[in-house]
Parts: C-alpha cells; sequence; structure tokens
C-alpha cells in the first residue's frame, strides 16, 4: 500500500480549524459576553462565568463548507442551584441581553444561537453549577422546553481527553501538533460534510463522530520506522463500521 501519510497531514492541515485559529470568533465571543455581564449587573441578577466547551475545546473542528458555517459553543456558567430559579427565568436573562445584538437571534432548544451575516453562528449554553454534599459540583443545562437537564460539561471533556491522551502518545505531526486520534476524527467529519453539505437532523453531529471514534475503539496506527499511519487508522476503523449489522449508535457516557 502506497505511503500517503504526509498527503493526509497536509489535508488535516487544511481542513482544521480551533479556537486558538479563530481570531474573529475570540473576539465575537468577548464583545456578546461583556454585553451579557452588563446585562446582568444592570438587573441585579447572578452573574456568569464562560465555560468553552464543543469542538473548539476538544480540537476536533474542521472549516465549513457549502451551507455550513463556522460555529462556537459558548457556555455561560451560572453558580446557583437551579432550585432558586426557573431554565426559563435564566435563559431569559441571557436572551433579553443578546436580542437585537445581531439581526437574527434564535431562541433554540439546547441554546440560545446568535447567528452573524459573515456565515457564522455562537451558540450560548446555560448552565447551573451548584455543589453536592459531597463536594463535587453538579451541572444542569437549561432546555427551552425540557427545563434544567443534567449534564457535565467538564467530564465529557476529561472522557475525550483521556482517550486520545493514554492510546494516542507520541503519533502528533510536526506541522500541527496534532495527535492521529484528532487527525482521523477530522477526517471523519469532512467526509460527514462532503456528503451532506447543510445542517439537517439526520445529520450525525461532531460530537456523535467523536464519541463513535472512541466507542467503536478507532485505534492507532503506524508503519514499521514507528511514524503513524493515518490511512491505516481511517481504514480499519470505517470497514468495521460499515460492516456493523444493525444501527450503530454512540451515546455520551
Amino acid at each position: 500500500m502506497a505511503d500517503v501519510q504526509k498527503q493526509f497531514e497536509q489535508f488535516h492541515a487544511t481542513i482544521r480549524v480551533d479556537y486558538e485559529m479563530g481570531a474573529n470568533l475570540r473576539e465575537k465571543r468577548d464583545i456578546i459576553v461583556a454585553k451579557i455581564e452588563r446585562y446582568l449587573e444592570q438587573h441585579g441578577h447572578p452573574s456568569c462565568r464562560v465555560l468553552l466547551q464543543g469542538s473548539y475545546k476538544m480540537k476536533t473542528g474542521v472549516k465549513p463548507i457549502a451551507e455550513l458555517e463556522y460555529d462556537l459553543d459558548i457556555g455561560l456558567r451560572f453558580d446557583l442551584d437551579e432550585s432558586a430559579h426557573s431554565a426559563a427565568e435564566v435563559r431569559g436573562w441571557v436572551l433579553e441581553a443578546v436580542r437585537g445584538h445581531t439581526q437574527n437571534v434564535e431562541d433554540k432548544g439546547p441554546c440560545i444561537r446568535v447567528n452573524y451575516e459573515a456565515g457564522f453562528h455562537l451558540d450560548l449554553v446555560v448552565f447551573a453549577v451548584s455543589e453536592e454534599d459531597n463536594g463535587t459540583e453538579r451541572y444542569r443545562l437549561a432546555h427551552r422546553t425540557k427545563g434544567w437537564r443534567p449534564a457535565d460539561p467538564p467530564g465529557l471533556l476529561e472522557y475525550v481527553s483521556d482517550y486520545h491522551t493514554t492510546r494516542f502518545a507520541g503519533t502528533e505531526d510536526a506541522a500541527t501538533r496534532m495527535d492521529q486520534f484528532r487527525r482521523c476524527v477530522r477526517c471523519l467529519r469532512r467526509w460527514n460534510d462532503v456528503q451532506m453539505p447543510f445542517d439537517n437532523d439526520g445529520k450525525p453531529t461532531g460530537l456523535g463522530l467523536v464519541l463513535l471514534a472512541i466507542q467503536q475503539e478507532l485505534k492507532r496506527a503506524i508503519y514499521l520506522d514507528g511514524r503513524s499511519d493515518d490511512r491505516g487508522a481511517l481504514a480499519e476503523f470505517t470497514r468495521r463500521i460499515a460492516t456493523t449489522i444493525g444501527r450503530v449508535g454512540a451515546t455520551k457516557p
């Protein structure tokens, strides 16, 4: 089989995007967070802190193609017990703070989406965080229709990090310093976007593909000389998934 690792690494460098690269996204995030903080203070509401999450934090994001947009998930952490305020109430504070910030602000199920004409959006996800009796933190996500829902964004990030740091150490490429797991997940995400270059409820999410790679055990592949073999890792993984009988699923831990 041909040695195409150089081409795979070049492709990864071309499609990758993460928070450190997205200066425009960082600027827009800072502006909107400052606006929310001012609103909360002016109206006597509890303050919040930023909790960065999603593909930018996991470093598995890819540049959008066709009708797809750049997006950034911004967690807003309110240090309060969910019994003190309803999910609708806390979401209402955030919604009022950003209303009119752009021409298109959407009150969606798990988030409040601020759309920008430049072709990207920010998803504001509201969390109530309180302390359990054993000293651990309890997270609840404010859903538009389902109220406070159990969540654990730090635990999810740790779950993903534990998998790839323990199994793919030493597979980082010279250009991006990303390990084989992240490079392969980005390839899967780009394939997903090429197959369905628009948002659709039936389309696998980026997080879904990350969890699939973990729970169906994307395996490290290397050449005899110790170099990474991304083609081999992806070929083994996708062949195994394609020949699985029945529904293939991935769930949040």
